[in-house]
C-alpha cells in the first residue's frame, strides 16, 4: 500500500492529512526515533510532530523538500550523490519557505550580491552569501502565480513575470515597484538589455514587445510570428533570441532585424545565451542544445534519453546543468558537449542557476531550501 502512496509524481503536493499519513508510515518502516509510540496528528495542530517532520527531512533529504518518498529513503542510499566520481555534497542550504509554496524561478545578480527567487504569488529577494532575506512583495495570480524573474545587469532593478497578467520590475535594495504593465496573456519570461535601459516580454502573442525602463510606450516589436514564449538578450548587447513552439529567432540587438531561425525537432522551452555571448543555448523536448554564433550551427546536442526540465550555465561559460523529471542533474563541459558528472536526487530540481562567480550551483526542489553544491572538483 505505502508503494503505491509513493508512487506519484514529485510535483504532486499531497494535502496535509496525506502527508501525515505518509509521514508516518515512512517513519515507522524506517523504526525513526520517538515516532514509535506516536499516534498520527495534523501537522498544525502539533509542532512536536512538525519538528521531528524537519529532523527526518533534514536528515535524510539534504534539500529539506517535504516529497514523502525522500522519507524512505534509508541513510547510506545513493541519493544526492553522483553516478561517477567523488561525491559532491551540498556545501551550504538556504532555506527560503516555512511552507509548501512552490518556487518557480531563481536567478543570482550578476554581482553575486542577491537571489531572487520567484514563487507562487510572490517574489523574494535575499542577500547572497549571507542567506537572509531582504524583502517580499506578494503578486496576484489567476492560477498558482508563477513567477519567473530576472536582473538587470548592473543588480539594481529585478523583473517577475506573473500568471496575474502583470510583468514589473522591482528595486532589488527597497522592493519599490517601478514599472508594470498588463498584458492579455500571462506572460512567461522577461529579459532585461545589455545596458539595463530596455526590457522584453514573452507573453504567448506573436511578437515581443521591448519597453524603456522606466518610462512609458514601446521603443519596438520583435514580430516572431507564432506564440512566444520565452525571450533572451546576449550580454555583448548583440542578440536577441525569441522561441516558440519549434522554432528560436535570432534577432540584432540593435536593429531589431531578424538575423536567423534555428528549428527544434521537439518543443522549445527555453533559450538563453551563455554569460560570454559565444554560444545559445536552447532546450527542447529531447536535448539541450548548444548553437554557436560566430559558426551559425548545432556546436553539441546534449541528450540523455530524457525531456530536460531545467538548465543552467556557469559564470565564466564552460558548464551546463540540465535537471531531469527522474531526479538526475547532469552536468557538462560547453566546449567538448561530454557529461562530466550525473547527480541523482530523489526529486525532480525545478529550478537550477550557478552562482556568477564561483562553481556554485544552486538547486530547489519542491521542498522549502536552496541547495548549495561546490563544482570545482567536477572535472575530476
Amino acid at each position: 500500500m505505502l508503494r503505491r502512496q509513493l508512487a506519484g509524481r514529485a510535483n504532486k503536493v499531497p494535502s496535509l492529512a496525506t502527508l501525515d499519513h505518509q509521514i508516518m508510515e515512512a517513519r515507522r518502516l524506517l523504526d525513526f526515533p520517538l515516532l514509535a509510540s506516536r499516534q498520527a496528528a495534523p501537522l498544525r495542530a502539533d509542532p512536536d510532530f512538525e519538528r521531528d517532520f524537519e529532523r527526518l527531512s533534514a536528515a535524510i533529504f539534504p534539500d529539506g523538500s517535504p516529497d514523502v518518498r525522500a522519507a524512505c529513503a534509508r541513510p547510506g542510499s545513493e541519493a544526492g550523490r553522483p553516478t561517477n566520481g567523488p561525491s559532491i555534497e551540498p556545501v551550504r542550504l538556504m532555506k527560503i519557505s516555512n511552507g509548501l509554496l512552490l518556487t518557480t524561478s531563481i536567478q543570482f545578480s550578476r554581482d553575486g550580491r542577491h537571489l531572487a527567487i520567484g514563487m507562487v504569488r510572490r517574489v523574494r529577494m535575499w542577500d547572497y552569501p549571507e542567506g537572509t532575506l531582504a524583502w517580499e512583495v506578494k503578486t496576484g495570480g489567476l492560477k498558482l502565480g508563477d513567477n519567473e524573474v530576472a536582473f538587470d545587469p548592473d543588480g539594481r532593478m529585478v523583473a517577475s513575470a506573473s500568471d496575474d497578467l502583470y510583468a514589473r520590475v522591482w528595486a532589488v535594495q527597497t522592493g519599490d515597484l517601478l514599472w508594470s504593465r498588463r498584458f492579455e496573456e500571462s506572460p512567461s519570461r522577461v529579459a532585461f538589455s545589455s545596458d539595463g535601459r530596455q526590457i522584453a516580454v514573452a507573453h504567448g502573442a506573436s511578437t515581443v514587445p521591448i519597453y524603456p525602463v522606466p518610462g512609458e510606450g514601446v521603443v519596438d516589436e520583435l514580430s516572431h510570428g507564432q506564440p512566444v514564449h520565452d525571450v533572451a538578450f546576449s550580454a555583448d548587447g548583440t542578440w536577441i533570441a525569441t522561441t516558440s513552439t519549434r522554432s528560436c529567432v535570432l534577432w540584432d540587438a540593435r536593429s531589431h532585424s531578424r538575423q536567423t531561425s534555428i528549428f527544434a525537432d521537439e518543443h522549445v522551452s527555453r533559450a538563453f545565451f551563455l554569460p560570454n555571448s559565444s554560444a545559445l543555448v536552447v532546450t527542447d523536448a529531447e536535448a539541450v542544445i548548444i548553437w554557436a554564433l560566430d559558426e551559425e550551427r548545432e556546436r553539441h546536442r546534449l541528450t540523455t534519453g530524457k525531456r530536460p526540465k531545467a538548465v543552467a550555465c556557469s559564470g565564466d561559460s564552460s558548464l551546463v546543468a540540465s535537471a531531469y523529471e527522474d531526479g538526475s542533474v547532469c552536468i557538462w563541459d560547453v566546449e567538448s558537449g561530454a557529461r562530466l558528472r550525473t547527480l541523482k536526487h530523489l526529486a525532480e530540481s525545478v529550478c537550477l542557476a550557478f552562482d556568477p562567480l564561483k562553481p556554485v550551483l544552486a538547486e530547489v526542489t519542491f521542498g522549502r531550501s536552496v541547495a548549495l553544491r561546490d563544482l570545482s572538483q567536477v572535472r575530476r
